[in-house]
């Protein structure tokens, strides 16, 4: 049902949109991650946690990667924890 494009945080709202989680809740979700440079698809647990309002916790499963996204009132990201922001689409 979701997909992770390793390159674009684009595909962090998908979830985000689709949970609708409260503040403090959690949900953990199996997404098809499209990695590059390989173009390989591999299954990857996820985690997303409502921390406030416009404010979520990613968490790879596996890895143990976290990081602090923060969202538009329409739950698209605008910045991924200091790796990239819609202001000036740095790194990522």
């Amino acid at each position: 049902m979701d997909v992770d494009i390793g390159v674009t945080p684009a595909s962090n709202s998908l979830p985000i949109r689709r949970l609708q989680l409260h503040i403090g809740e959690s949900s953990e979700l199996v997404a098809a991650w499209l990695r590059f440079p390989e173009f390989q698809v591999a299954p990857m647990r996820q985690r997303y946690t409502r921390i406030g309002e416009n404010s979520y916790i990613y968490a790879s499963v596996e890895s143990g990667y976290k990081a602090e996204l923060l969202v538009d009132y329409d739950g698209i990201v605008q910045t991924y924890d200091g790796e990239w922001s819609s202001q000036n689409e740095t790194k990522l």
